[in-house]
């Protein structure tokens, strides 16, 4: 698991009213209002082929990323690859936020905006990482 602190995806999260983030003892954790529950975030490497295929679902205008999701295949990580997805997953999956780089000369470079999906969108989402 990551640190909320640690994401380059934290600041413009903090912004997004939809979640609420809150101090405790061990850091910040981030919280989804609609639901109050704790969001948990990772980052995971996939390779050329792998990461290209979540750049293609990521641009995809909202109203075609659920018919594409429908047969989609479950996403393999790599130990160490080409992309990086920084991704935030309510537990109870109602909430998933993303944000994917690119490596680039010694350093992994944004290529999408936070993207954030709430409802069944997050829940097949979150199911194929």
């Amino acid at each position: 698991m990551a640190s909320f602190i640690h994401l380059e995806m934290a600041q413009p999260l903090s912004a997004d009213t939809r979640i609420t983030i809150k101090k405790s003892f061990f850091g910040k954790k981030a919280i989804y209002n609609a639901t109050q529950s704790r969001i948990n975030f990772s980052k995971t490497e996939y390779n050329t082929e792998e990461g290209l295929r979540l750049e293609h679902l990521l641009r995809l205008p909202a109203e075609r990323l659920e018919s594409e999701l429908e047969g989609m295949q479950k996403f393999h990580d790599a130990g160490i690859g080409t992309h990086l997805l920084e991704k935030g997953i309510s537990a109870d999956h109602q909430l998933a936020a993303l944000r994917l780089y690119r490596y680039d000369q010694l350093h992994y470079i944004p290529i999408t905006d936070l993207i954030i999906l709430e409802g069944e969108k997050a829940q097949r989402f979150a199911s194929l990482l």
